[in-house]
């Protein structure tokens, strides 16, 4: 019998096999042996988003780093029942996780606008090499160009 697991955007998964720690989320479809989904039992005392950033925590990588095993390809599912998170009441994780998340968004504005300048430098440069841009028309300072 196959059973193959399937993870929908809103789930949070971990590796366990190969990079063990990566924490991912916004995925769909199915997902290999190395890989858990997170399952929440409880959801009325946990925030999904909370556990989705402690699970990126130093304590939590160094803790999976610690009971993983192999050389070339690791392996850190024994590392599972090790990972104990700090629960404080929920509207506090709440709190913690908006503003996290608040942060994560403002990084990837940052980022996006980072993109979007490099690839006009790289078009405008482009452009200037192969002289579809003059710019010997510019009226520049005394400044000279060696």
């Amino acid at each position: 019998m196959i059973i193959i697991k399937v993870c929908s955007k809103n789930d949070i998964l971990i590796t366990f096999d190969g990079s063990p720690g990566i924490v991912k989320r916004g995925l769909e479809g199915a997902f290999s042996s190395g890989i858990r989904k997170v399952v929440f039992l409880r959801k009325n005392e946990l925030s999904e988003n909370f556990i989705y950033f402690v699970l990126q925590t130093d304590i939590v990588k160094n803790k999976i780093n610690e009971f993983s095993i192999g050389v070339t390809i690791k392996h850190a599912s024994k590392s599972i029942p090790h990972i104990k998170i700090p629960l404080p009441p929920l509207p506090e994780q709440q709190r913690i996780a908006y503003i996290l998340s608040s942060i994560d968004e403002q990084i990837e504005a940052m980022e996006n606008k980072k993109k979007a300048i490099k690839e006009l430098f790289n078009s405008l440069l482009k452009n200037l090499m192969t002289a579809k841009i003059r710019v010997n028309h510019l009226n520049l300072k005394d400044e000279t160009v060696n």
